[in-house]
């Protein structure tokens, strides 16, 4: 049965709240998480791979932005679908919000063990006391990228992860 764009929507939206609810629950059950992911994939992968990207145009922000969000949180095995995104996205640059685009590239280099190229990915440090960026691929010119696309500089993205988080984040040596 083909879904209408107000019923995809919905869909993504109800997807899209049940994942971070498990995210944001206190304290983080990961096994709750893990299950609700793991219906999420299923799900969005085949909303995807019937209808193609979910752009603004036919969806609304919202649910184009929720889509990301579940493939932003997908794991490494889901690498070949993120990627497959990753290029409806950049097919269509102008139907979609640019900022996720930047999030989902680098969380493709990161998983590839590539260099990032915005600067939007963390991970905790060895003793898991603070966060801190994986590699990015050139600092010298990180904060003109991100602004190119309207992100904040890397300092104050740094800042507000800090806040999110209750974590200290660490800059990038040579920032």
């Amino acid at each position: 049965m083909k879904l209408s764009s107000n019923q995809i929507s919905e869909l993504i939206i109800s997807m899209a709240e049940k994942d971070q609810g498990a995210r944001f629950e206190k304290p983080i059950n990961w096994s709750e998480v893990g299950l609700v992911d793991k219906q999420n994939n299923k799900d969005i992968k085949k909303l995807v791979n019937e209808y193609g990207l979910i752009g603004i145009a036919e969806y609304g922000a919202e649910a184009s932005s929720k889509a990301w969000l579940l493939i932003q949180h997908m794991s490494l095995d889901e690498l070949p679908f993120m990627k497959k995104y990753l290029k409806y996205m950049s097919d269509n640059l102008n139907d979609i919000d640019i900022k996720n685009y930047a999030y989902l590239t680098d969380r493709i280099c990161t998983y590839e063990g590539l260099p990032q190229i915005y600067g939007t990915q963390l991970k905790s440090s060895d003793d898991s006391t603070q966060l801190e960026f994986f590699t990015i691929n050139n600092l010298k010119t990180i904060d003109e990228q991100r602004k190119e696309i309207g992100l904040d500089s890397l300092g104050d993205y740094a800042e507000s992860m800090a806040k999110m988080c209750s974590q200290k984040v660490i800059l990038p040596k040579g920032y």
